[in-house]
């Protein structure tokens, strides 16, 4: 509503997130040409099943429906994986990013991660995706932002050789 109130604004920049273009191996399975595109929609959460990602799919949708309702700004928005890198305070971050983090380290998952692939991508390349977003005039809809492919035991993989026994991370899949 404050874009609509602030006349300078020509563009909005949304922080979405691929959890709005999927949930779970369902989506997978039935996406179209096996690749996620930013045409695909999050159809499997609800509030009851997956609520984080059916809150990303409903924020998103909303900011379109605003965004169609006047013609005096544009929407870019921005779709990014599993975000990793430096956090700016680390000490009170409370990221979904940064909660995952801690969970494999301090025992929450210690009897094993979830079998599931994950995009990850650098916190410091979504926040070049932005900036490009906002500043590149012919940029327009939605931008997948991941740089490879992943999973939650690669993760803990790459946490237990930096910090081997210190802490209980995990070292097995669940079933």
């Amino acid at each position: 509503e404050q874009a609509n109130k602030t006349e300078s604004v020509k563009r909005v920049v949304l922080t979405s997130s691929c959890a709005a273009i999927y949930t779970d191996a369902k989506e997978v399975h039935e996406t179209p040409k096996g690749a996620f595109t930013e045409e695909i929609w999050n159809t499997t959460s609800s509030l009851d099943y997956q609520p984080y990602s059916y809150s990303k799919t409903l924020a998103e949708k909303k900011a379109w429906e605003m965004a169609e309702a006047q013609d005096r700004w544009d929407l870019v928005v921005i779709n990014p994986s599993f975000v990793m890198g430096p956090a700016l305070n680390a000490e009170n971050a409370t990221s979904e990013s940064i909660s995952l983090l801690k969970q494999l380290g301090d025992g929450t998952m210690k009897m094993g991660v979830p079998n599931m692939g994950i995009g990850v991508v650098d916190v410091r390349d979504v926040a070049e995706a932005h900036y490009r977003a906002g500043f590149t005039p012919e940029a327009k809809g939605r931008h997948i932002t991941s740089a490879y492919g992943s999973s939650f035991l690669e993760l803990a993989k790459i946490l237990h050789q930096q910090y081997g026994d210190d802490y209980p991370v995990p070292n097995s899949a669940l079933p």
